[in-house]
């Protein structure tokens, strides 16, 4: 741009004053040089433009100063009687006197005109700082020449070497996308036609590879008979790059959305009105992409015994300012039932300050009728599964009278007890299905039950032993873990009947069982003969009852003495670490 070459100086400095003094004194030898060839010339002539001439560089009060000096010098010289010093005549002092007093309507415009170039200079250069702040680059053109001059900015922006001369339109445009140069051209032609701005967006290839978008705006503007089109250049790239990442963004959250059947939806709480897009529309029947509805028309879609549950959760939603997520049946125009799922986002502030919600709405009636037909079909396993267990347990109980009648009839004392062993593991497990068919879940069982339900068989079986359960109940064990323990129990109450009381009619044996501290213990004691440390344990009971502790993970302690007794007692965590294995040999 054309640069103000204008300086002026400091007004009562060394250099203004010698400066002032140096031009009122070339005016007084100038009028001396005029004196021969030009005697009558007012005295005062050369002095006038000299003084606006040193006001304008130097300053009013530097002028002043060197004036009274110029003024002394051109009465000595010229104002009779000459070369005197001497008072002078009224009316030389008549004639000095409005020499003075037009020097101080000169002093006083040139004071004006010092206080305007001064105010100008200041908000150019804070134009310039904003510029460069702003990275505008500026450049102009005379209509005229058709030259252009610019600003080291404008020649960045472009790419382009700074040059101290005008430039050509044509090499103005090097770097420039030619497309974008003809739009530009176009926009510019039309602002000089119409006189009006011009608004335009243009690329320049960078040196360093890739593009740099510029916006820019122009106006043609009148200097005299000059007209020259003006215009502000900003580098808009970041911007053209947000705007392309957030249209890809828009892009990729539309196609996410579609292929999801999401539906956006905008609540304006200080209007109480909603703005809906185009999937909602179609999810509800209602118009088209945009519109605007009320609270109520929303409310009217929505299944009446859902109504007041959705409406009091959005309403708590709210009022806390917080998230929420809804689910229930709406009707559409056509009249039909649909699940969907709204869900909502509060937003706070900005230009309304009752705050909005922005959520989204998504139809899952097609997710509900799988998840009522997988309850329908767990609810027909569940059955089935009782259903089993029931056929299964009477199943086991005939198996168990089938075993008692043919009991009764062995004379071979081994078959015997081997077939009442058989037995008591029958029962032991038709014990477990009974359990199994009290559960809830059938993952569940009552541990406490199993226990009761074998006590209660091996007192059928041995009627001259009091057989009592101690469980404190409910004892809720996974049902795997439960039936196992069920299984140990019964191996070693078999172990107690079969061995404890051999050779006595009559005894006792308790069943304690409990929780405490996430640990369960099943303690099995017994008044019998008893058995001395090394006795044997090799027999198939022990070893399915090693067999099943260890499946259990269970601990297993043995206390027994002569005559004094036995007690079995097996600990194990109430919660099960990880499934039991299923594939541990059980003998």
């Amino acid at each position: 741009m054309r640069p103000l070459q204008f300086t002026m100086l400091r007004d009562l400095r060394p250099l203004s004053l010698l400066t002032a003094f140096a031009i009122i004194a070339g005016a007084v030898l100038l009028r001396m040089a005029f004196d021969p060839a030009f005697p009558t010339l007012p005295p005062f002539i050369t002095l006038y433009p000299a003084v606006a001439l040193a006001g304008l560089f130097c300053g009013p009060l530097s002028t002043a100063i060197a004036t009274v000096f110029g003024t002394a010098a051109a009465v000595f010289f010229w104002i009779p009687p000459r070369f005197s010093l001497s008072l002078l005549q009224p009316t030389a002092l008549v004639t000095v006197a409005l020499f003075s007093l037009a020097c101080l309507f000169i002093l006083l415009a040139v004071y004006s005109v010092r206080t305007r170039f001064t105010a100008v200079s200041i908000a150019r250069q804070a134009l310039d700082l904003a510029l460069q702040a702003g990275g505008i680059g500026t450049w102009e053109m005379d209509l005229h020449t058709r030259r252009i001059a610019a600003s080291a900015t404008a020649y960045a922006l472009h790419g382009l070497p700074v040059q101290n001369t005008e430039t050509a339109p044509d090499d103005w445009l090097i770097g420039v996308d030619p497309s974008d140069a003809a739009a530009a051209r176009t926009a510019l032609q039309t602002a000089v036609a119409e006189g009006g701005l011009a608004t335009y967006s243009y690329r320049v290839s960078a040196p360093a590879g890739g593009d740099t978008w510029i916006s820019a705006r122009g106006r043609v503007i009148s200097d005299g008979d000059r007209p020259r089109l003006l215009c502000a250049l900003v580098d808009i790239t970041a911007q053209v790059r947000m705007q392309d990442e957030l249209a890809r963004g828009r892009e990729r959250l539309r196609l996410a959305m579609a292929a999801a059947a999401l539906a956006v939806w905008d609540y304006d709480i200080g209007t109480g009105t909603v703005t809906i897009d185009a999937q909602y529309a179609s999810t509800i029947g209602f118009g088209q992409d945009g519109e605007t509805m009320t609270r109520d028309q929303i409310g009217a879609h929505i299944h009446p015994d859902d109504r007041a549950r959705v409406a009091a959760e959005h309403d708590a939603a709210v009022a806390r300012g917080g998230d929420y997520r809804i689910e229930y049946r709406a009707i559409t125009m056509t009249g039909e039932v649909r699940w969907v799922v709204s869900q909502g986002n509060m937003l706070v502030g900005g230009r309304q300050p009752a705050g909005r919600i922005v959520g989204i709405l998504q139809d899952v009636t097609d997710t509900k009728r799988r998840e009522l037909e997988l309850q329908e079909l767990a609810a027909l396993r569940e059955l089935l599964i009782r259903e089993a267990d029931h056929r299964i347990k009477n199943s086991l109980q005939m198996v168990i009278a089938l075993l008692t009648l043919q009991l009764r009839g062995l004379a071979d004392p081994d078959a015997a007890e081997a077939l009442r062993g058989a037995i008591t593991r029958v029962g032991a497990i038709a014990a477990s299905h009974l359990a199994l068919q009290s559960s809830d879940d059938l993952r569940q069982v009552d541990l406490a039950l199993i226990l009761q339900e074998v006590c209660g068989h091996f007192a059928q079986l041995q009627p001259a032993i009091a057989i009592s359960c101690r469980a404190a109940g409910p004892l809720m064990l996974d049902a795997d873990r439960a039936i196992r323990l069920g299984l140990a129990v019964s191996e070693v109450l078999t172990n107690a009947l079969r061995h404890g009381f051999r050779d006595r009619a009559e005894g006792a044996v308790t069943v304690d069982a409990s929780i405490a501290a996430g640990e369960l213990a099943v303690r099995i004691a017994d008044d019998g003969i008893g058995m001395a440390a090394e006795s044997d344990s090799s027999g198939l009971g022990s070893r399915i009852i090693r067999s099943l502790t260890a499946q259990l993970r269970a601990s297993l302690q043995v206390e027994s003495r002569l005559g004094a007794g036995t007690v079995v007692t097996i600990r194990l965590p109430a919660e099960a670490e990880e499934p039991a294995q299923d594939s541990a040999a059980m003998g």
